[in-house]
């Protein structure tokens, strides 16, 4: 899913309307998430945006997945990650499903500002769940 800056900034600000569901956000209440915007502020001197949140969520679990398994071994590494759940930065849980690997997390629903205001460019309206989003192994969602 793409939403946030990735979609803001290429149709201008003023074009961003409408709900849109998101990965991240920094208005997201948790005290992790709270670390982490911290830290990029510290760091970087801006607000994260979403594709910060996919950098840092993505080498994380891999690097603490490599310290689970002891190794770089490729199938060590999915062993590791398979089942694991983490925190990933927001209110619900966030794990790798084991039987196909899915990362599954909460989705957020927001509307977009239209123009930058504070945080970010939506306003949170709701927190889906992540086990209310995800498809059963079994369910074909994908066909060619």
């Amino acid at each position: 899913m793409i939403g946030g800056e990735q979609i803001g900034r290429p149709l201008g600000y003023a074009n961003n309307a409408g709900i849109w569901g998101l990965i991240w956000d920094p208005k997201i209440n948790s005290e992790s998430s709270r670390r982490f915007i911290q830290g990029v502020i510290d760091k970087y001197h801006h607000t994260p945006t979403s594709r910060c949140y996919h950098g840092y969520a993505a080498m994380t679990q891999i690097l603490e997945a490599v310290q689970r398994a002891g190794t770089t071994d490729t199938q060590a590494v999915i062993k590791a990650l398979e089942g694991h759940e983490f925190d990933g930065l927001k209110e619900g849980r966030s794990y790798f499903r084991g039987s196909d690997h899915q990362h599954v997390q909460d989705v957020l629903v927001g509307k977009a500002y239209g123009k930058e205001l504070g945080l970010g460019h939506y306003q949170l309206l709701a927190t889906v769940p992540s086990d209310a989003v995800v498809s059963s192994h079994d369910e074909k969602t994908c066909t060619l």
